[in-house]
């Protein structure tokens, strides 16, 4: 028989999947930034763990606490009450990292090579990043409410508030993520899950004051669960600097490593290619189809040349000259060999690939600049 002041099991089973399904990609995020393990990503675990992890929760919750109930009649109270603040913080935590990204061109950038995508062959993912990032004061309105959001949510008093500003927002970018077939729905479809939860938590009271009208009692802000002592107030402080700075730190660690530290970072036109012996034949087909290359940040590299494009990553070695192009495309082979700047919007590569000479000549070209 279950006590009266024990939540119902679906009650359970929605908190339990609020905690998870948001902290689990607090813990991937976290299992990236110490392991550097950015596979985990694509390996897509949290689709076969969360559900195992919920389903194991709910159901601990609902038989391990029965003799507990009997001793402490608040058992339920409390663990709803830590379930409630794990997805306040663990929300607050990935909107930070969200919204400092957007200051620190994680978010909304573009490519150099998006000049050589129209928009009818552009995917949803770049028109929404292309509208999104044109203005900067856009982008950054959106990671500051973001931030504004995930403050209020550190304070019991200001959940409802920033649930109300919230659902909006995140509904909005579920659905972008879905018609727009971005790569991040399960993510923000999380989001917006512990959002809704937060907010029914409210729905008494809010239909009381908008349908019924009937008198509301003021909020209970006294914490059924006394963790720390007096040392309360230090270690909120604490766990709230640590939510706010693991995303700052994070992003900015992020955005120097992400910037390819090259000077022949850019876009590139070809004006020569010399390739094994025959050099003559290949400068004036070289002249027809104009090569370009984009070096990108992160060391990616993006080369078009006889109509089709190339994707890889450059490798440069530590003398700092030498450089590999590896291509994605294992069927084509990597160029290897060392660069040289002529001038500042000019520079020559020469080297092998396979069992080919080859040597270019590159001139910088306009491309739209990065945000």
């Amino acid at each position: 028989m279950r006590h009266r002041s024990e939540p119902s099991f679906l009650k359970k089973l929605a908190l339990v999947a609020a905690v998870v399904s948001g902290n689990i990609f607090l813990v991937m995020f976290l299992i990236e930034f110490f392991f550097h393990v950015e596979a985990i990503w694509d390996s897509q675990l949290y689709l076969y763990l969360g559900p195992a992890i919920i389903i194991v929760l709910t159901l601990l919750w609902q038989f391990a606490f029965r003799a507990g109930r009997k001793a402490d009649p608040d058992i339920d109270r409390r663990i709803w009450y830590l379930g409630t603040v794990m997805v306040r913080y663990g929300l607050a935590t990935v909107l930070m990292i969200y919204a400092f990204a957007k200051f620190t061109d994680g978010q909304f950038t573009h490519n150099f090579s998006d000049s050589e995508v129209t928009i009818s062959q552009a995917s949803g993912l770049k028109l929404a990043w292309a509208f999104f990032g044109y203005s900067s004061v856009y982008s950054s309105f959106i990671g500051g409410m973001q931030i504004i959001c995930a403050l209020l949510l550190f304070f019991r008093r200001t959940v409802l508030l920033a649930s109300v500003i919230l659902l909006p927002v995140l509904a909005n970018i579920f659905l972008m993520d879905l018609t727009h077939h971005i790569n991040a729905e399960d993510i923000a479809g999380s989001l917006l899950y512990m959002t809704l939860v937060l907010f029914l938590q409210y729905y008494h009271r809010l239909k009381s004051f908008f349908i019924t009208h009937e008198r509301i009692e003021a909020l209970d802000t006294h914490a059924p669960v006394q963790i720390g002592g007096r040392w309360k107030p230090w270690l909120k402080i604490l766990t709230v600097a640590a939510c706010i700075g693991y995303p700052v730190y994070d992003n900015v660690t992020d955005m120097y490593e992400a910037v390819t530290q090259l000077p022949i970072r850019g876009a590139w036109i070809a004006t020569n290619e010399y390739r094994g012996r025959d050099s003559l034949v290949e400068q004036v087909q070289l002249d027809t189809v104009h090569t370009r290359l984009y070096v990108e940040d992160y060391l990616q590299a993006r080369m078009y040349a006889g109509g089709k494009r190339q994707f890889g990553s450059l490798k440069p070695d530590s003398a700092g000259a030498g450089l590999t192009l590896d291509f994605m495309d294992k069927e084509i082979k990597p160029i290897k060999g060392a660069y040289h700047m002529i001038s500042p919007d000019r520079f020559e590569f020469t080297g092998r690939q396979g069992t080919d000479s080859v040597r270019y000549v590159f001139r910088r070209r306009e491309s739209k600049s990065k945000k």
